[in-house]
């Protein structure tokens, strides 16, 4: 699905009057290529040494109501204090806001935390560097989401052969939480890590239960999904979509597994397995 401002899609859509708000809602994707859609300073810009550019999704310039373009100004300024407060831990001084903020005076961290574990289970490696969307109401703090782009997720690259050693190694591993990521950024701070620890520990029962209830719906996609892998691989489409059917859930069950065991280790620990630092 189309990612876009819209009811029941990014509904953070409400009345603009550029020359007297302070505040303004918008949507916004982050990835590697921004800069190559639109015009920069008008859809899109970038934030000196802090990760990836930026295009403006929502509101588009000519929803925004004046030649002198508050609204773009308003989104960029909030975005480079989202990112520079998590990855210096540094409060910062900003037009919209009469005190200093930090990032989680800027962030939903509820929407934060299961948005990195979401695409974290997933092993969604595409996330790293694109198709990181995030919103914000009027309001509101920024949200990050909705998820997109899962096409590069659960190992990936299926051949139609049984679980392969090459998923075994995706699933135990980290693709987002990086030391140069701002994934990783986020992690250095012991009370963070606490908290997305906290939050794992809350959905995994959930996850695990979703897993193996996969099982139930594969009599009822078969079909389809047989026609589609015959479409794109030929006549051994069918074998394909039942090995890759179970690839999924022992790649799940084997993220899920290792996530747990890495989040056992205390703070320090962690910082030295997973971000190489001390």
């Amino acid at each position: 699905e189309q990612i876009d401002e819209n009811k029941g899609r990014t509904a953070v859509k409400s009345d603009i009057d550029a020359s007297q708000d302070t505040t303004f809602p918008f949507l916004v994707e982050m990835d590697r290529n921004a800069l190559y859609e639109g015009v920069t300073g008008v859809d899109n810009f970038s934030l000196e040494n802090l990760w990836y550019p930026m295009e403006i999704k929502y509101p588009e310039f000519d929803e925004r109501g004046v030649s002198k373009d508050n609204v773009f100004a308003y989104i960029k300024e909030y975005m480079w204090a989202v990112f520079y407060t998590l990855k210096t831990g540094e409060s910062v001084e900003v037009s919209f806001s009469d005190s200093p903020m930090f990032f989680e005076d800027l962030v939903d961290e509820d929407s934060y935390l299961s948005y990195v574990l979401i695409n974290e289970i997933m092993g969604n490696r595409d996330n790293a560097w694109g198709s990181i969307y995030m919103s914000k109401t009027k309001d509101g703090k920024l949200k990050f989401g909705p998820v997109w782009d899962f096409d590069w997720s659960v190992c990936g690259g299926f051949t139609g052969l049984p679980y392969q050693e090459i998923c075994v190694n995706y699933a135990n591993n980290f693709v987002l939480i990086k030391d140069y990521n701002f994934h990783g950024a986020y992690l250095i701070n012991e009370a963070r890590y606490n908290k997305l620890i906290n939050k794992f520990n809350e959905i995994k029962p959930k996850v695990v239960e979703i897993v193996k209830s996969l099982i139930n719906y594969y009599d009822k996609i078969y079909f389809a999904s047989a026609i589609d892998a015959t479409y794109w691989y030929g006549d051994n489409g069918t074998y394909m979509f039942g090995s890759q059917f179970c690839a999924v859930r022992l790649f799940l069950l084997d993220k899920l597994d290792y996530m747990s065991s890495k989040f056992d280790l205390s703070f320090s620990d962690f910082k030295l397995d997973i971000l190489g630092s001390n």
